[in-house]
Order: C-alpha cells, then structure tokens, then sequence
C-alpha cells in the first residue's frame, strides 16, 4: 500500500493533483451528490473555514 503514497511531494505535482481528483470523485460517488455539487478540499486552518463560509453566504462572484 505505501508504494502508492506519496510523502513530500506537493499538492502542485502531477501526482498530487491526480490524487487529490480521485479524492474527490470517489467522495462524490460514496455521497451520491447530484452533479451540480461540489466538494472543496481545504486547508485544515481557520482561513480555510472563513473562505468556506465566504464562499456559502455568498455565492459565486467575480474577484476584484
């Protein structure tokens, strides 16, 4: 199984962004979410929490 790991490598690798989408189509899948949901991996920090909750009250919209 740790042949498959990928320890120190960065999130911007080909091989952590195609972890990171198998993450979250196979989380999609096991929650049965309609196709208009998204799933959002986040840092574990407040800022990440305070971005998440930005992002919920109020919606999409352009960055300035």
């Amino acid at each position: 199984m740790l042949e498959r790991a990928h320890f120190g490598r960065s999130h911007r690798a080909p091989a952590g962004k195609s972890k990171l989408v198998e993450v979250i189509t196979r989380t999609k899948s096991l929650l049965a979410l309609s196709a208009d949901y998204e799933i959002a991996i986040i840092p574990g920090s407040d800022t990440g929490a305070l971005e998440c909750a930005m992002w919920t009250m109020l919606g999409a919209g352009p960055a300035t």
